[in-house]
């Protein structure tokens, strides 16, 4: 590993074709400036060369020209991995102890797997190389984040449950009386049996959700979706903020009712 190391995880991105292309000209600029240093002799072990990993439609490409594979990337189904390594061959034949290494790594399959990681010997390059590109992907951030964060797991966890105990209590109360066990305790019998049933099914339906909101809200997006996927995103989006309307409107109410009866207790 090289002495200086900066990395940086990559969140909530719109990856079109211009924002690739944008990208690409940064690292050109870093590429060009270094190796005028070596007089661009690439026998030099510090010469950099620049090259492109691209994942589509179920299959890979390493290449080292950018307009090949902007043809794979605006020709694809689906980019599901975008990857642009710009390194040294010291950093090869030292194992990746010594010289200049770029990775830039965005994913759309797994979010762990879109990050920036800069390495050299020079502290002051790989702190200049890392701001740089920081600045140009900063630039095509998108709003997912509402969507994405450990809030929006909350809320649908919180959702389950209240949807469990709704479902529980209606399960209980319209076929509690069908059993032959004395009262109360046939409602408390299915209630208990309802809850357990759509507790395990939880279990399952849980990631599911995560998935849906993973698929329309993406931590990174390559090609802009149309259609269905569209309308799906509106009307799960508006209904998830008019739940929260909801239930901030019941937590208001409950706590102005709680406020009043205070106030009636002291007078």
């Amino acid at each position: 590993m090289s002495q200086y190391l900066r990395d940086e995880t990559l969140k909530n991105l719109n990856l079109q074709e211009n924002a690739i292309k944008e990208i690409n000209k940064v690292l050109l600029k870093i590429k060009n400036q270094e190796n005028g240093i070596v007089n661009n002799d690439i026998n030099n072990e510090k010469y950099l060369q620049l090259s492109y990993i691209i994942r589509f439609d179920k299959k890979g490409f390493w290449l080292y020209k950018f307009d090949e594979t902007m043809e794979y990337f605006c020709s694809a189904k689906d980019v599901e991995r975008f990857v642009f390594v710009l390194k040294s061959s010291e950093h090869d034949t030292t194992i990746k102890n010594k010289g200049k290494c770029v990775e830039i790594h965005f994913d759309s399959r797994d979010s762990k797997n879109c990050f920036i990681t800069v390495q050299d010997d020079d502290q002051a390059w790989v702190d200049s190389t890392f701001l740089r590109i920081q600045e140009v992907i900063g630039k095509f951030t998108n709003l997912n984040y509402l969507a994405r964060n450990p809030w929006t797991n909350f809320a649908i966890q919180m959702s389950g449950v209240v949807l469990g105990l709704l479902f529980s209590l209606w399960v209980a109360f319209n076929f509690s009386n069908k059993l032959n066990i004395p009262a109360p305790s046939d409602f408390g019998f299915s209630f208990l049996i309802a809850f357990l049933l759509f507790s395990n099914m939880w279990t399952y339906l849980y990631p599911t959700c995560l998935k849906i909101v993973d698929f329309l809200w993406p931590n990174i997006l390559f090609k802009e979706k149309r259609g269905v996927y569209k309308i799906a995103k509106g009307l799960i989006g508006t209904l998830f903020v008019t739940y929260c309307m909801i239930v901030i409107g019941w937590i208001l109410k409950s706590f102005w009712s709680f406020v009043l009866f205070l106030f009636s207790k002291r007078t």
